[in-house]
């Protein structure tokens, strides 16, 4: 029977909602062809850990995007074919944990901290999949997971709290303050400064390569999921997709480049739709990245 990857459902042309779950499937399509199954799945308790990506594989189970990466390697590892150094290698350990980290935190924040591209874009994502009672309460639960990280990171947008206490009736709309723009005005540069502080990062590293390293390696199916998810995605609110279109070319070009090397996608899909009683209480779904 062929290994069985569970993943968030894809989204906006997309494989996955999820970086990491997007980045596995690439990796999955290029070094497994046509030899595993991509099951959609909104039930993370079926993972061994709480969270997707996770990999079934006869009575063997793999969680979290670097232990499938690894498990995988056994098979077909693209890592050697790059011809890495053992310093490279290293080097690519590292670069990949920067990557889920940090362009993890920008990924969370357009999804969960952005108040507009929370009420119009993520949460109805998410709601539509989830049955009910579910879908009244689990996105909201799913938010909260990533406050902690995004406020550690100054991430998290202090408008976002107000949206999940509006009153059950207004009688007049109330205008925007002058100080309640500037405060607004203020979260988006702060955001648009880290997102220039990581993609700078990445840009420097790529410069006018195609790759990160010789060949295809992990890191480029990261970078490429996190980025894919920055900006396909029609955000009301889109400042990091608009600062990646028109500062850092390369790197949408990349992440293009990359999905194309593993599309069209030739696996079977199928959803894995079955609740237990534990996703009536708060789960981890959505899992942010944490140090």
């Amino acid at each position: 029977m062929a290994p069985t990857l569970y993943v968030w459902p894809g989204e906006w042309g997309l494989p996955s909602m999820d970086p990491s779950c997007l980045a596995a499937i690439l990796y999955l399509q290029l070094a497994l062809p046509g030899k595993f199954t991509v099951s959609h799945c909104m039930n993370p308790d079926l993972s061994p850990t709480g969270q997707l990506p996770f990999l079934r594989d006869g009575t063997t189970e793999v969680s979290t995007l670097p232990a499938i990466l690894d498990y995988v390697s056994t098979e077909r590892d693209l890592n050697a074919l790059a011809g890495l150094s053992p310093t490279e290698r290293a080097q690519l350990v590292a670069w990949s944990a920067h990557a889920q980290l940090n362009l993890g935190d920008l990924v969370s924040h357009v999804f969960f901290s952005v108040t507009q591209n929370w009420n119009k874009l993520t949460h109805p994502a998410l709601a539509k999949r989830l049955p009910i009672p579910q879908r009244y309460y689990m996105p909201g639960r799913i938010r909260e997971l990533h406050r902690p990280r995004l406020t550690t990171t100054g991430l998290w947008n202090p408008g976002a709290d107000a949206s999940e206490r509006k009153p059950l009736k207004e009688v007049v709309k109330p205008r925007p303050s002058q100080s309640a723009s500037y405060a607004r005005a203020f979260e988006r540069e702060k955001a648009l400064e880290k997102a220039r502080s990581s993609l700078d990062v990445y840009a420097r590293r790529l410069e006018s390569h195609k790759l990160f390293f010789s060949s295809l390696t992990t890191l480029d199916f990261i970078v490429a999921a996190h980025v894919l998810l920055l900006v396909d995605p029609p955000f009301p609110e889109n400042i990091l997709r608009d600062l990646l279109n028109n500062s850092y070319p390369t790197l949408v070009a990349h992440a293009r480049h990359v999905l194309s090397l593993a599309t069209p996608l030739s696996v079977p899909v199928d959803e894995a739709q079955s609740f237990s009683i534990g996703s009536l209480l708060p789960t981890l779904l959505l899992t942010p990245v944490t140090a």
